[in-house]
């Protein structure tokens, strides 16, 4: 990325501190030994830092995307290393032929790509087995899962959208909070998306009798509730998409996992 857009980023994340000015100005309008003045203050303190954490979330969630989309290509990056390494094997390299450096720039990024290749492993995935003990209490409740992992057997208590934690008690429950948070302000990229999905299983839908078991899970937009909590959770994600709202932003907390472990999808 240019030093330029670095630093609008840069500024971009740190635009929210300005804000604690606004607090500091709705305080000092109020007299803090007033019942009532103290009681508007404290409803403000609460409702002023949960907005900020939302807003500090979306940017943060956008500054990924800008990095992201800046981010060089698998093959930009196979050339810079082939290129760095060819200038410490032969530090007259860049005054050779032009044609002779090409071929041996090529011949490199190829060994490149040959050695990153064999350093992928595959991993054989763990499933649960079947029985009364397919899942266990979570030995360490405050650990964050991230919403891409397997939940199978597994039960949810919170689930951490954009900075803010809510408390749920199932799947069905993550689904609504996601939407909730990603959806209440503005439902407009959510109905643009369903009335272009024409599949014969739309992800979502303005007609509840379109599911088996409907959902709602914002005003009027339903969604299949007999579902898994892979499928569950991939409805997560699918609203995450539309919203374009990174996965990092989303973390889940669970009080059970599976006794055979998970993977990540």
């Amino acid at each position: 990325m240019s030093e330029q857009i670095n630093e609008i980023l840069q500024k971009l994340q740190e635009a929210t501190t300005n804000l604690a000015s606004i607090r500091d100005s709705f305080q000092n309008r109020l007299d803090y030994f007033n019942e009532n003045d103290r009681r508007r203050i404290n409803e403000f303190n609460e409702t002023f830092d949960s907005k900020v954490q939302k807003i500090d979330g979306k940017i943060k969630s956008f500054v990924r995307f800008i990095e992201k989309s800046f981010a060089p290509t698998a093959e930009e990056l196979a050339k810079e290393k082939a290129l760095k390494k060819l200038r410490a094997d032969f530090p007259e390299f860049d005054k050779w032929d032009i044609e002779v450096q090409k071929a041996l720039l090529e011949r490199e990024i190829k060994n490149y790509a040959i050695s990153e290749q064999d350093k992928i492993v595959k991993i054989p995935i763990r499933r649960p087995t079947t029985g009364s003990r397919v899942s266990v209490d979570n030995p360490e409740p405050e650990k964050a899962f991230p919403v891409t992992y397997n939940f199978e057997f597994c039960r949810p208590y919170a689930i951490e959208i954009c900075g803010e934690k809510r408390s749920i008690t199932s799947w069905r429950d993550a689904l609504c909070q996601v939407a909730d948070v990603v959806c209440s302000d503005n439902q407009s990229p959510l109905t643009n998306f369903i009335a272009q999905d024409v599949s014969k299983r739309p992800w979502f839908s303005l007609t509840p009798s379109t599911y088996r078991s409907p959902l709602e899970i914002t005003n009027g937009i339903y969604t299949e509730a007999n579902l898994n909590a892979r499928d569950m959770l991939k409805s997560c994600r699918k609203l995450l998409d539309i919203y374009d709202v990174s996965y990092d932003n989303v973390n889940i907390y669970l009080n059970k996992i599976s006794s055979n472990g998970n993977v990540q999808d």
